[in-house]
């Protein structure tokens, strides 16, 4: 396992590659492996890992994992299109996993990779909407959740700077609903995470105070101050990039007024 790693991190991906997938055989590390085939695709564009879980989907006998695992290994493949542009294929095998895995957390995380596509890449806001409306009716919390409402609700960002965002809304929200200012500090979870080599970190504060959120390695070292000046009430959105830094564990901290508040998160080159 450490020997693919050290191999991806040297950009030899095909021998990455085949150690991964002979692990995957043996059914060894598999939610690890996963994600790191994921990763090489998206590192490497190498067709030939489309076409091994293509395989995987169309023969769930010719490896374990494939049974096993079905609703991962469809998501993969998925999220394979999806980096390659052919974000049709992607929604097709979404369509599957919610269809099969229903009241599941791949048919949870299936639905939002569709909100996101509906959202960024097809710029059709109201399918976005009412998909997430849909999720919301099943799944009502979670930080998964509101980072989609907020990015819904959020006004059009300047690239490379942060973004400030209106209150999060339901589907029957009304216009008034929309100028509540928030009633909290609050960190949330990044999303995505893992991450490679951005993830976005988003926080709300309810009055005006000096904001500093940082970054910092596993031993407690300065990588980044993301912001660091005076903030009216709200909520935000900071992307953060890590394409400088090498894999591993990362801690940020956001500090408002009196509030501290740190999370984990893992880049995975």
């Amino acid at each position: 396992m450490f020997e693919a790693y050290s191999l991806r991190n040297q950009q030899r991906y095909t021998e990455a590659g085949n150690i991964y997938r002979g692990l995957l055989s043996k059914n060894r590390f598999s939610n690890v492996v996963l994600v790191e085939l994921s990763n090489l695709h998206r590192e490497s564009k190498d067709a030939t890992l489309v076409e091994f879980f293509k395989n995987l989907r169309a023969n769930p006998s010719s490896c374990p994992v494939a049974t096993e695992k079905r609703p991962q290994v469809l998501g993969v493949l998925a999220s394979m299109y999806a980096h390659d542009g052919d974000y049709g294929k992607a929604k097709e095998i979404y369509d599957e996993i919610i269809a099969q895995f229903a009241r599941s957390n791949a048919e949870r995380a299936a639905r939002l990779e569709e909100f996101y596509i509906a959202f960024h890449v097809e710029g059709d806001v109201i399918t976005a909407r009412q998909i997430l409306a849909d999720v919301v009716a099943e799944y009502p919390n979670g930080y998964d959740i509101d980072i989609a409402k907020h990015i819904l609700a959020g006004v059009a960002s300047v690239s490379g700077q942060t973004r400030s965002f209106s209150k999060p809304q339901s589907p029957t929200a009304t216009k008034e609903d929309s100028k509540i200012l928030p009633d909290k500090f609050e960190l949330f979870a990044n999303y995505p995470n893992p991450f490679n080599p951005s993830t976005r970190i988003q926080y709300t504060i309810p009055k005006n105070t000096t904001v500093i959120l940082k970054v910092f390695d596993v031993i407690g070292r300065e990588v980044a101050t993301l912001v660091n000046e005076s903030k009216p009430a709200g909520y935000y959105e900071v992307q953060f990039d890590a394409s400088r830094l090498s894999s591993g564990i990362y801690f940020y901290e956001l500090r408002a007024g009196n509030y501290r508040s740190v999370k984990k998160m893992l880049l995975m080159k």
